[in-house]
């Protein structure tokens, strides 16, 4: 799972008139940011929104399906593929990301962004989680 820098400033070019972004690499992926909240991901240089029953069926119906960060770990539901011409156009991107960061804001409180306390999605499998060393418990 690994992801090059080049594709991470294309992202964040993509996504330039949304407003700012951040990307924290973490074990060869990187994770997408806005407003304290992780929206996307990014695997194999691939992109991956965050999805809940509000917007699933819309990347179904195109033939996306969720990420599946390792052959030996379970699908992560929560998280689907950015169809590519959804991606390579700037306003239908920034439209799929706003509607994956307004999931992530309905969720609660936001997360902090001190590495000794900060959240990660639940749906995230333990080996995509670091906290100082240690896996998540589960």
């Amino acid at each position: 799972m690994a992801v090059s820098n080049n594709f991470l400033e294309y992202i964040k070019d993509q996504l330039r008139e949304w407003g700012p972004i951040s990307v924290r690499k973490m074990f060869g992926g990187a994770g997408l940011y806005r407003d304290g909240k992780m929206f996307g991901l990014v695997a194999d240089d691939v992109v991956y929104l965050k999805v809940d029953d509000t917007n699933r069926g819309k990347y179904e119906a195109v033939g996306s399906g969720p990420l599946k960060p390792f052959d030996d770990q379970k699908t992560v539901l929560s998280f689907y593929e950015v169809p590519p011409d959804v991606f390579e156009s700037p306003v239908e991107f920034i439209e799929w990301a706003d509607e994956s960061l307004a999931i992530q804001k309905k969720k609660g409180s936001p997360q902090k962004v001190a590495k000794e306390t900060r959240k990660v999605d639940p749906d995230l499998p333990p080996s995509l989680i670091n906290y100082g060393g240690t896996r998540r418990a589960g």
